[in-house]
């Protein structure tokens, strides 16, 4: 084993996911710097001697695609460095658009820990540490659960601290973005309502709240056809959904 690990950078604009993936490098040994989006990736990356890109396809200012574009502009064949596309969008095709935009390879998101840690090194020839995180494969029901309270243990491992203050970031992130994917559905707003959601979509999946998440999933599907109508249908469910579970995930964290 190598006595230190390259450093990655980790570009991903949901709070949520980008706390739990830098956990998990920080887990498997690996040293992230971590941007909120395209553009500060893109400073990062210029400045920075990284072995290895982690970067979400859909963010604001500047995505993960033209990220991609921009960086493989100026590099050359000798300093080529691998950039991993890591998006909530786990659809037939995603993998080989991705390579197509000149990413060379592909994470869905929530990622579990045996996955990522395989992903590093493949790329970076080095060696998957064994951190005894549960890392079975999640089957997800017809009818999801509200809430997984197993779900951050398989990303993060057995970390009741940890646990604790991520849920509670993201119960007061999700309270936030449910309110403003209403507003943005009053108002026939469609590709506001699908940004919106798919970011809360991220979050919700990666704490365990996957009722939460397979509405915001639908709300960001109707929003990218403008479908304004169903927008203000599907968002009508939103506020109960997120009561229902923060009511399970506060009882957790009494």
């Amino acid at each position: 084993m190598q006595d230190k690990k390259p450093k990655i950078l980790l570009a991903e604009d949901t709070k949520t996911s980008r706390d739990v993936i830098a956990e998990q490098l920080r887990l498997l040994g690996y040293a992230c710097d971590v941007a909120c989006d395209g553009e500060e990736a893109l400073a990062l990356w210029r400045k920075g001697d990284y072995a290895l890109l982690l970067t979400d396809c859909h963010m604001p200012r500047l995505d993960g695609f033209e990220l991609t574009r921009l960086i493989r502009e100026v590099e050359t064949r000798e300093n080529r460095r691998p950039v991993i596309a890591v998006t909530a969008n786990a659809m037939q095709g995603e993998a080989e658009y991705c390579k197509e935009k000149g990413m060379d390879d592909y994470l869905p998101k929530p990622m579990l820990m045996k996955d990522l840690g395989a992903m590093l090194a493949k790329w970076l020839q080095g060696e998957v540490v064994q951190s005894g995180v549960e890392t079975e494969v999640i089957i997800e029901d017809a009818a999801p659960l509200v809430w997984d309270a197993l779900a951050l243990t398989r990303m993060v491992g057995d970390n009741p601290t940890m646990h604790r203050r991520l849920l509670e970031r993201f119960l007061i992130g999700a309270e936030a973005q449910t309110a403003q994917i209403e507003t943005a559905a009053g108002s026939g707003e469609c590709a506001i309502v699908a940004e919106l959601a798919h970011k809360l979509k991220s979050g919700s999946r990666t704490v365990g709240a996957m009722e939460l998440g397979h509405l915001c999933q639908r709300i960001e599907w109707v929003g990218l056809a403008g479908d304004v109508a169903e927008c203000r249908i599907q968002a009508a469910s939103l506020s109960v959904a997120f009561l229902r579970a923060a009511e399970k995930i506060n009882v957790s964290l009494v």
